[in-house]
């Protein structure tokens, strides 16, 4: 497990990675006026720990948003059942919806989703992204530290799964994902 001085330098490795890989792989949407195909390419690294129950990441947010000084960073379909108290469920598909139409209405271009093996709660907003009528409307790439994220497959099967998700169309009509 990374300690979190090793977390910490990775991030900003990540971020330049991510930013430099969206500005390289955007296309201009042809529904996008040329005033607005004029402004830098932005996006946002999902990390995906809205999940509550379902694990140890879910668990800890809850805890860490339970006092009542950090209510106000709960997000829009989380609920404070106390004073000290949280329930973040974040993983619904009217959820995910609704958060792909915010996205889009504040002007962001695509989210970085951090890859996990395919049965780990912190997959479950790709999923759902992968599975919206909406998905068109905010595109995606994938930030992953291969092994380290998905010790149990081995080199041959990772290769598989990320290919499976990058092949996946990203924008109706528009062929695969970049």
């Amino acid at each position: 497990m990374r300690s979190w001085p090793q977390v910490l330098v990775g991030l900003p490795v990540a971020l330049t990675l991510t930013l430099w890989a969206g500005v390289q792989a955007a296309e201009p949407d042809p529904r996008e006026t040329p005033v607005t195909r004029e402004r830098p390419v932005v996006g946002a690294i999902r990390w995906d720990a809205w999940h509550g129950d379902k694990g140890v990441p879910g668990q800890a947010v809850e805890r860490s948003l339970g006092p009542r000084r950090w209510h106000a960073r709960i997000p829009f379909f989380g609920e404070a059942v106390s004073e000290t108290q949280v329930e973040i469920r974040g993983y619904t598909q009217e959820i995910v919806d609704q958060e792909i139409a915010y996205a889009r209405q504040a002007g962001l271009d695509y989210w970085a989703f951090v890859t996990y093996e395919p049965d780990s709660p912190m997959s479950l907003a790709l999923q759902l992204h992968l599975a919206s009528s909406r998905k068109g409307d905010v595109r995606f790439c994938l930030l992953t530290e291969g092994g380290w994220l998905c010790p149990t497959l081995s080199e041959g099967t990772m290769r598989i799964e990320a290919l499976g998700r990058i092949l996946v169309p990203n924008n109706p009509g528009k062929g695969a994902s970049r």
